[in-house]
């Protein structure tokens, strides 16, 4: 398959503007926009028209504008934080100690998500161990795109990559910006695409021991946000039919790096996610 070169997003940096391009551009509540794949009915079949029913289309809706609000709250909190750099040598603990800071933020991230806020606590739970490892991995990519010099980790701790130590953090660091963050940034990947992916990674619906009625409404969620991102990359990309597709073979590569960040935390017997989760629920 012949890849495409994607063509640089529109300069809207903002993602309030970017809701408001979406939604008024020939799209009003009674005329949903015609979608290149089968849509979902209201009996979740699957509706060959091309078209969304008026309240499926609803749905889809409240869940673009739920995943824009909640990566504004998280914007607003990473512009509020504050960077240290450092002069020492960084190692491997300092990276797990981003990593917890980090976790910490997806939890308040998740928790400003309203589908997810529906589930019951051990569905929540579920999800959460499965994808808390990617996400971070994702935010830490995101958050080194621009990175010239300086890599900054999410509690605010910037180095330069020459001051790393080991060999162990050299993989992770390495790893991220080799597979990860090059292709956001050759994809040159907006603010709205990077919620969609976010989200996608949190319903997962292969996620282990859920119920088989958590795992249907799970894997509706997941429906609704590739529903969702067709429905924004018609409007952005006209032109690259292939964008929806070359994003979601790319995510894989999130989950390969978040397996080393865990397989150096199960050599230093660290359970970062099962720690603080059960610190959270203490009285």
């Amino acid at each position: 398959m012949r890849m495409l070169r994607a063509e640089s997003p529109r300069p809207l940096d903002d993602i309030g503007e970017i809701v408001t391009v979406h939604h008024h551009s020939n799209v009003t509540d009674d005329t949903p926009p015609p979608l290149s794949h089968p849509a979902l009915s209201d009996a979740g079949q699957l509706d060959y028209s091309g078209r969304l029913s008026s309240a499926v289309y609803t749905s889809v809706y409240d869940t673009f504008q739920a995943l824009m609000n909640a990566e504004m709250l998280l914007h607003e909190s990473d512009r509020l934080a504050i960077t240290v750099h450092v002069d020492r040598p960084v190692t491997l603990d300092d990276g797990f100690e981003g990593l917890k800071c980090c976790f910490l933020s997806v939890l308040e991230w998740v928790h400003s998500i309203p589908e997810f806020v529906r589930l019951d606590v051990d569905n929540k739970n579920r999800l959460i161990q499965s994808c808390w490892c990617d996400l971070c991995t994702l935010q830490f990519a995101a958050h080194n795109r621009q990175a010239s010099s300086a890599l900054i980790l999410a509690n605010g701790l910037s180095f330069q990559y020459n001051q790393i130590e080991d060999l162990a953090f050299q993989e992770i660091v390495d790893r991220t910006l080799n597979e990860v963050t090059s292709w956001l940034e050759r994809m040159t990947i907006n603010k709205v695409e990077m919620a969609h992916i976010k989200a996608l990674l949190l319903f997962n619906s292969e996620a282990s021991i859920l119920s088989p009625d958590s795992r249907a409404l799970i894997q509706h969620y997941q429906d609704q946000i590739m529903l969702s991102l067709d429905s924004y990359l018609q409007h952005q990309y006209p032109f690259l039919p292939l964008r929806i597709s070359q994003i979601s073979m790319h995510i894989g590569s999130i989950k390969l790096v978040s397996l080393v960040w865990q397989k150096y935390a199960k050599m230093k017997k660290l359970n970062i996610c099962g720690t603080i989760l059960s610190g959270l629920s203490r009285p």
